[in-house]
């Protein structure tokens, strides 16, 4: 056990464990874990809770990733070190953590888009054989990267190939062509009534 955090309004207790695995234990009941998650691909090093049911975790692979509890799922990378992380820590506010690896860097990260309900988290992107589509999956949960990495993600480069939607202006634009054409094709329409009856008047007096 490397490390521990307190959630669900300090009822549990989540513990990382050096061969990626968590567990999840009620407070005051410490015989045997309740719940378990285990899909870190290395050890657990640190982590530490955020909101309710968000969890950061700091692993050997030098990733900070973030895991929603309850349903248990992995939400993506929030940052990147090249050597292990050894402890993570959150500012006052809530908005920042600070993190720090085994080369004695300390970096910063901007995770107050987790409190934006209307965050875009990971969708597939790629189609997959339905024998490899769950190693597949959990290959891009493992490595889908959140606003605060500063890493893309493989569906964001052919994100700006898609065609924008029209706007308002654009929009008005055939309307405003279809209003003058159809404007057009009844002063047509007046102008070859007016041309008969001249030609029919004319006709007549020279009947008469």
């Amino acid at each position: 056990m490397n490390c521990v955090g307190l959630i669900r309004q300090e009822t549990k207790v989540i513990a990382g464990l050096g061969n990626g695995n968590m567990y999840i234990f009620d407070w005051k009941a410490f015989g045997y874990h309740s719940d378990a998650f285990g899909d870190h691909p290395s050890a657990i090093n640190c982590m530490i809770p955020i909101m309710d049911n968000i969890v950061i975790t700091g692993c050997d692979d030098g990733k900070i990733r973030a895991i929603s509890l309850f349903p248990h799922r992995f939400l993506g990378v929030v940052g990147h070190h090249k050597f292990p992380i050894e402890r993570l820590d959150i500012s006052t506010c809530g908005h920042y953590i600070a993190s720090t690896s085994h080369d004695g860097r300390v970096r910063f990260w901007n995770i107050s888009y987790f409190e934006d309900p209307n965050l875009k988290l990971m969708e597939s992107t790629t189609k997959k054989s339905v024998r490899n589509k769950k190693r597949s999956l959990r290959k891009e949960k493992l490595g889908f990267q959140l606003p605060s990495s500063k890493r893309r993600n493989k569906g964001d480069f052919f994100a700006g190939l898609a065609e924008p939607e029209p706007g308002p202006a654009e929009a008005a634009e055939p309307e405003a062509e279809s209003d003058a054409a159809s404007d057009s094709d009844a002063a047509s329409d007046s102008d070859a009534a007016s041309d008969s009856e001249a030609e029919s008047e004319v006709s007549s007096d020279n009947d008469e």
